[in-house]
Parts: structure tokens; C-alpha cells; sequence
């Protein structure tokens, strides 16, 4: 007889493939969904005999809020979500790859969700000692190319550590959903940086799309990390 699976009580998201890379290699997988950009692992954590289901949604609104419809029955099953992925930093002291672990989400008109001071304290509290950290706001806008002088901005109305586009939608979708939400973005561009889209190629603050992977792929390394130190206490 096959050895039963548990119940996942931890899915790990994300809008990228690259966003759970790292960590799918070192999950046991299961079971597959895909159905383009949607991409739904199963997958069995072996150190810690735990189950962690990872999603890819695709990036936007309409694709995140598609891949929850389909799931709908699977995130029923679980305890807990936690986002993650690269953002811009709004903070001037964040460097490349830094981590930031979200204690408030604002969306651009103001609006917010606290995330339960307890699921914060958990995550700060497993942090790999080599892994440079903060715990802060964050702010999610509607498109992810900004100005240096938009995320100045951003910085002094919020004063969010960084932007992303996600999450304040997912903390909406969880709370509808009784589900704790964990929020841990790594920078993609600093402060004083932008992206390579929308035209942001002619920008002299523009990154290379190379160094920009570059670092999504060293904050997926460090995701990774962080998630297997919390998988050995949760």
C-alpha cells in the first residue's frame, strides 16, 4: 500500500514559476495541475513530513483571482498561505535581495489589512541567521512599473518598506476565506531602481532583465530557506 499523503495546511504562492523554484526542488511532488498560467504542485516536504502545496498564478488580478475559483476546495484544507515573490523597495536602506516580511498591507487608495501579529512573530522568529530581513508595511499599486520618483512617493505617503501588486489582494482573499496569510517578498529593484517594462528600458535607472532574474533567483533561494526553517516548527 502507498504511504498516505497528509493534508496540506501550508500553500506557498506566488505569480511567477520562479517565485517557488527553489523550493519545489525540494519537495517530493505528488500531484500536478496545470492549466496555463495557473500551475498547482502537491508536494511532500520529507525532512519535516509535511505537506506544502505551491501555486503559480500568473501575474494580475483576473489570473489570481481565477486560480482561487479553482481551488476553492483545496484551500479549504489548509491553515495558512504564504506569498512570495520578488517586489520593489521603497525604503533606501533595502538592498538587492533583501527580504521583507509584511506586517501591514496598504493598497494605493489607503485601504489596509493588519496581518495577525502572531503569524508575523512565527516568521520572524525562523529567520536563517544569514538571511538580512525586515518587518514593515508594504504597499501593492495596480502595475509594477514605477518611477523612482512614483516609489519616493509611495515611500513618504505609506511609509512602506516596498511595492508589489499582489498583496493586498491575497490578504482580501484570505481574510474572506478564514485563512492566515503570511506576506515574505525579496527586492527585485531598490529604491533608486527600476524595471526593465513599460518603456522603463529607456530609463537610466532601469535594470537589465539579466540582473533582475539574477536577484528573483536569489530571493527564491532564500524563500526556500526560510520556509524549510519554518516547516521544522509549524
Amino acid at each position: 500500500m502507498a504511504p498516505t499523503v497528509p493534508t496540506a495546511q501550508l500553500m506557498v504562492a506566488g505569480a511567477f514559476s520562479a517565485d517557488s523554484r527553489s523550493l519545489r526542488k525540494r519537495l517530493k511532488i505528488t500531484d500536478e495541475i496545470h492549466s496555463t498560467p495557473l500551475h498547482y504542485y502537491q508536494g511532500l516536504h520529507e525532512a519535516s513530513g509535511r505537506r506544502v502545496d505551491v501555486l503559480v498564478t500568473g501575474l494580475g488580478e483576473q489570473n489570481i483571482r481565477h486560480a482561487i475559483g479553482i481551488l476553492r476546495k483545496s484551500l479549504a484544507s489548509l491553515n495558512a498561505v504564504v506569498l512570495v515573490g520578488a517586489a520593489a523597495a521603497l525604503d533606501p536602506a533595502l538592498t538587492p535581495a533583501d527580504l521583507v516580511v509584511a506586517d501591514r498591507v496598504f493598497n494605493h487608495h489607503g485601504d489596509k489589512y493588519i496581518i495577525n501579529p502572531s503569524h508575523v512573530d512565527l516568521l520572524r522568529s525562523t529567520r536563517p541567521e544569514n538571511i538580512p530581513a525586515r518587518v514593515g508595511p508594504l504597499v501593492s499599486v495596480d502595475r509594477p512599473a514605477i518611477t523612482v520618483l512614483g516609489k519616493q512617493e509611495l515611500h513618504q505617503q505609506f511609509h512602506a518598506l516596498s511595492v508589489d501588486t499582489e498583496s493586498y489582494l491575497w490578504a482580501e482573499m484570505c481574510h474572506g476565506l478564514n485563512l492566515r496569510l503570511g506576506v515574505l517578498r525579496g527586492v527585485a529593484a531598490t529604491a533608486c531602481e527600476t524595471l526593465p517594462m513599460d518603456g522603463a528600458d529607456h530609463d537610466v535607472a532601469a535594470l537589465s532583465r539579466e540582473t533582475v532574474l539574477s536577484r528573483m533567483e536569489l530571493v527564491a533561494d532564500r524563500c526556500a530557506d526560510w520556509l524549510e526553517a519554518l516547516l521544522g516548527v509549524v
